[in-house]
């Protein structure tokens, strides 16, 4: 019995998101957008998050939109945010492949998994309408303007999301 491998079935489902790559170089290159990545990168050195890739635009971007879409989707489909979950696809700065999706998906052993309201949220025009809203609610949040303008990188401030906008469930972050 040297040649099996234990498996289980997991019964879901889930969407995918990809950016296009013309659009996203042209936002990555932003004065403003490498500044800000350029705080991040600094503590994510200083505090060595190996088991996290380190930050790039990209990276960010990818990340915040996937937490404002899980939040913003769970008001839609009948799911909880915990119980839908994050993958990140994103080119580091080694790749030599271009990446940039985030696959936000939900899965069990039983059937939960099944509900089909998440897959429904990717048809036309659902997807559209999601993302805009997702993305107008995450212009304006309660604890504004504490992580906007604040510089200061504290174990409360990471100058990338804070608990009022984009902050989402463990069991749903990859990372």
């Amino acid at each position: 019995l040297e040649n099996w491998m234990p498996g289980v079935e997991i019964i879901g489902e889930g969407l995918m998101v990809t950016l296009s790559e013309k659009e996203l170089r042209k936002w990555e290159d932003k004065n403003d957008v490498q500044d800000r990545t350029k705080g991040v990168v600094s503590i994510w050195k200083e505090e060595e998050f190996s088991h996290t890739p380190m930050p790039n635009p990209r990276f960010l971007l990818l990340h915040t939109l996937s937490h404002i879409l899980i939040k913003e989707i769970s008001f839609n489909c009948g799911y909880s945010a915990a119980s839908l979950r994050e993958r990140i696809f994103c080119t580091t700065d080694d790749s030599t492949v271009s990446m940039a999706g985030i696959l936000i998906y939900t899965g069990s052993s039983d059937t939960e998994g099944t509900m089909g309201g998440l897959s429904e949220q990717a048809e036309t025009p659902r997807m559209a309408q999601l993302l805009l809203k997702a993305i107008d609610k995450s212009r304006w949040c309660s604890l504004d303007p504490v992580c906007r303008e604040n510089i200061i990188i504290d174990e409360n401030l990471n100058l990338a999301s804070c608990h009022g906008c984009t902050t989402i469930s463990e069991t749903s972050c990859e990372y």
